[in-house]
């Protein structure tokens, strides 16, 4: 009887795209990258300012090899064009003198009170949902009790002015509708505790 093929040769039968968008928001001593442990260059790592400066500025990287550059690159070109030349160089001028290292250090710090907020808010209000515990990043994802359906909750408070993402759409497959994920870099922070007393009251 043949043994189960190793997972890297499953993994060889196709490439790996790591999407690491909050990579600049995660602690020092976050798990390593899928790229950075690749040995077989199947591992496609992605990143971009998005988060951390805006999206509006459209700028992003990529670690892959050669000839993937070359043919995103063209699909770059032909679907979105390339981000204005002013502002790839003043986006690098801004890095190259330490104005990014300085900015990222006072986003952290808001990030974690922000993050600090939402997590007593949810043990507050919500404690039929289940979370894991964070250190990082810039949302919450939570598992309903049975039969809770995260989409209706969406729909009947977004009326209220509560929104948050049913987490159907980050499966694919299955009816999923038992997560949620709840975001918090957008939010006041005085207003997270509403948010979460709200949800509380239609759940």
């Amino acid at each position: 009887m043949k043994k189960p093929a190793p997972v890297w040769v499953k993994i060889n039968r196709f490439m790996v795209l790591e999407d690491d968008y909050e990579a600049d928001l995660e602690p020092e001593n976050s798990l390593p990258t899928l790229r950075s442990l690749d040995r077989s260059g199947r591992v496609i790592y992605a990143s971009s300012l998005s988060k951390t400066l805006s999206p509006g500025l459209r700028l992003g990287f990529m670690v892959a090899p050669t000839d993937i550059i070359v043919e995103a690159k063209a699909l770059r070109q032909a679907i979105l064009r390339h981000a204005p030349t002013q502002l790839q160089e003043t986006a690098a001028l801004f890095i190259g003198l330490g104005h990014y290292d300085a900015h990222l250090r006072q986003l952290s710090r808001e990030m974690a009170r922000r993050r600090g907020a939402m997590g007593k808010g949810i043990a507050k209000h919500l404690p039929m949902f289940r979370t894991g515990s964070y250190s990082a990043g810039s949302s919450f994802w939570l598992q309903g009790p049975d039969g809770f359906d995260s989409e209706a909750l969406a729909t009947s408070l977004a009326p209220e002015g509560v929104v948050f993402d049913p987490g159907r759409i980050f499966f694919s497959s299955g009816n999923r509708k038992e997560f949620l994920r709840l975001g918090f870099a957008a939010i006041d922070p005085g207003k997270i505790d509403e948010g979460l007393r709200r949800i509380a009251i239609a759940m």
